[in-house]
């Protein structure tokens, strides 16, 4: 792989870690019940929205690596789950892992070829 294709997936991975170390700040900030609480009506609550983007990049990664991996929501997969503090960091520690050895296991082959997606 040429360093410039090399040096954006590391930019990448390290845009995606920063991320995920916002999201822990962020869920490790909430006092008791502010990560399931909702203003209401249909609108999910901070811990939904929480694992639904890590479902969507666990998604979107696995379809660059050409493993699609199927989109299961209706509304937003697990958008409308509960979770707690600890749920939420063990997830986002996963997906980290997750995309993390996904990223740098992208081959030249991977990007010379369209994801193959299941419709």
């Amino acid at each position: 792989m040429d360093a410039m294709t090399s040096g954006v997936i590391q930019a990448f991975v390290s845009t995606v870690r920063d991320r995920h170390d916002d999201m822990r700040s962020l869920v490790g900030g909430f006092p008791a019940g502010g990560l399931t609480w909702s203003p209401g009506g249909d609108a999910p609550a901070i811990a939904g929205l929480v694992l639904h983007v890590l479902d969507v990049e666990r998604y979107l990664t696995a379809i660059a690596t050409g493993h699609d991996i199927g989109w299961t929501g209706t509304r937003g997969t697990r958008i409308e789950e509960e979770a707690s503090e600890s749920e939420l960091l063990a997830a986002i520690d996963d997906i980290d892992r997750t995309l993390h050895a996904r990223l740098l296991a992208i081959t030249e082959e991977d990007l010379a070829s369209p994801p193959q997606v299941e419709r």
